[in-house]
């Protein structure tokens, strides 16, 4: 008997399994794009970037260093410009219809609009003109779906981070890396689909005891934020 319930439950899985409708993004509109401030090494926990001290340095740079400050101090704010073009660039190459950038973040529920106070203090960057969102902004979602005619929105968060490739400890050979986690809402501001990717630059560059060319590093980003992206929406 529980032999014969099991293949019938097996059967009826395989049945819902070829019936279900794959995930297929509708008008969409982006709400939020964020990244990490702080470029840490992938799978490492963080040990130098806590403590009030080292708290007011990174904000200070973020707040007011130069591109070259911030790349140098090893910062992601200068880049938040191109981690939006990216997500344009390969929404676009995927086939995905974004609503205008302009339409999204001058309608009156976006300007209505209040950064997650938990973003702001985990130091989350973000392009210009865009608020740091979270999945359950209930006061912003249900009025921006309608007033945009979205059936999607877009929530878009990174992870950019530097990782070794060859040999031990920091000493060795290294790369730019970036993670990213892309949540698609439905028409009712519900969970439609989340997708995950990570990619790495390819080209390498030396370390030796953690010292490392930190432009050389940057130049890598850009190609490993495109990549992640690809990798995500490659899951649909």
């Amino acid at each position: 008997m529980k032999k014969t319930l099991a293949i019938a439950l097996a059967a009826l899985a395989a049945i819902s399994s070829a019936v279900a409708k794959p995930f297929v993004p509708g008008k969409t509109a982006v709400v939020t794009i964020m990244a990490n401030d702080r470029i840490t090494w992938y799978g490492e926990e963080d040990k130098e970037g806590t403590g009030l001290v080292n708290l007011a340095i990174r904000k200070g740079i973020t707040d007011s260093g130069s591109k070259e400050d911030q790349i140098m101090a090893g910062q992601t704010a200068y880049m938040m410009e191109d981690v939006k073009a990216a997500v344009f660039e390969v929404f676009a190459e995927k086939g995905i219809e974004i609503i205008p950038e302009e339409e999204v973040l001058s309608s009156d529920a976006y300007a209505a609009a209040t950064d997650s106070k938990f973003l702001q203090a985990a130091f989350m960057q973000k392009p210009n003109g865009y608020k740091l969102l979270g999945t359950n902004e209930k006061k912003v979602y249900p009025v921006i779906i309608p007033e945009l005619g979205a059936n999607n929105l877009a929530l878009i968060s990174f992870n950019i981070q530097k990782t070794m490739v060859n040999g031990v400890g920091h000493n060795g050979s290294m790369k730019a890396c970036a993670s990213v986690t892309i949540q698609f809402l439905d028409e009712k501001a519900k969970m439609a689909k989340s997708l995950s990717g990570y990619a790495s630059a390819s080209n390498a560059i030396p370390v030796v005891k953690g010292v490392y060319d930190p432009k050389a590093l940057a130049e890598g980003y850009p190609e490993a934020l495109r990549a992640a992206l690809r990798k995500a929406l490659s899951k649909i």
